[in-house]
Parts: C-alpha cells; sequence; structure tokens
C-alpha cells in the first residue's frame, strides 16, 4: 500500500510539473510582460535591419524597463543587444576604411582606428557566439 502512496504522489508531482507550450505556468503579469517585450523586441530588429543603431538601442532599454518580468524576452534583448553592437562596429569598420582614402586624418590614426574596430568586432563576435550557445544550453 505504502508503494502505491509513494507512486501516486510521483506521478502527482510528475504532472504538476508539466510545461507545455500554451502554460508555461507564468502569471499572468509575465505573459503580458512577455508580450509586450515581444513587440519591442520586434521594434529593435526592424530598425536594426535599417541601421537605426541608437534606436534599436533604445527600443532594447526601454524593453528592460518596462517589462521587468518577460525573462524569455530580456534573454532574446541580450542577443539583439549584442547583434546591435556588432552591425555598429561593422558600420564604423566601413566608415573607417573609407575614411582611409582620404587625407584628412595621419596614417598612423587611420590604422589604429581600423585595428581598434577590427578588435571590436572580434569581441561581439565572440559575445554573441557566447550569449547564443549560454541561451541553447537553457
Amino acid at each position: 500500500m505504502k508503494q502505491y502512496i509513494f507512486i501516486f504522489f510521483a506521478l502527482l508531482s510528475l504532472l504538476s510539473c508539466n510545461n507545455s507550450k500554451n502554460d508555461k505556468g507564468y502569471s499572468q503579469i509575465r505573459q503580458q510582460h512577455e508580450l509586450e517585450a515581444e513587440a519591442y523586441l520586434e521594434k529593435a530588429r526592424a530598425l536594426l535591419k535599417n541601421n537605426s543603431f541608437e534606436e534599436a538601442r533604445s527600443a532594447i532599454v526601454e524593453l528592460r524597463s518596462k517589462c521587468p518580468r518577460a525573462i524569455s524576452a530580456r534573454e532574446a534583448a541580450l542577443i539583439t543587444m549584442d547583434s546591435i553592437d556588432l552591425a555598429e562596429a561593422k558600420a564604423h569598420l566601413v566608415e573607417a576604411t573609407e575614411m582611409q582614402t582620404n587625407d584628412s586624418i595621419s596614417a598612423d590614426v587611420q590604422t589604429k582606428l581600423v585595428e581598434e574596430l577590427c578588435q571590436k568586432i572580434k569581441f561581439y563576435q565572440r559575445k554573441l557566439d557566447h550569449d547564443r550557445k549560454s541561451q541553447s544550453n537553457l
């Protein structure tokens, strides 16, 4: 009899931990924040595609402040922010290489600027890869 009671409670605990796609067990506030945050993420991604880096960054900051309980969206926002930083660094590198043809800045300064931007791109790429890997492990 004790075995049946133990099995009953074990099954009951497994069923209570059900993590279905439709009902993740989030509170109503968190569900609302997740929905609102998704709109901010879409806005940030659209702005990123248009190379509006500051506006995209502002959308992510707004998501963080207005949707503090949207944990899943905030994790996705980390990757979006990394993508914004990477795309902005690449755009600055293009500008810097175009400036190299200009004689307005000395060659040493131009070379240093390009090297600095290349390092920044490598950093953001590694950070983006790390964050994606971390998120996929969750």
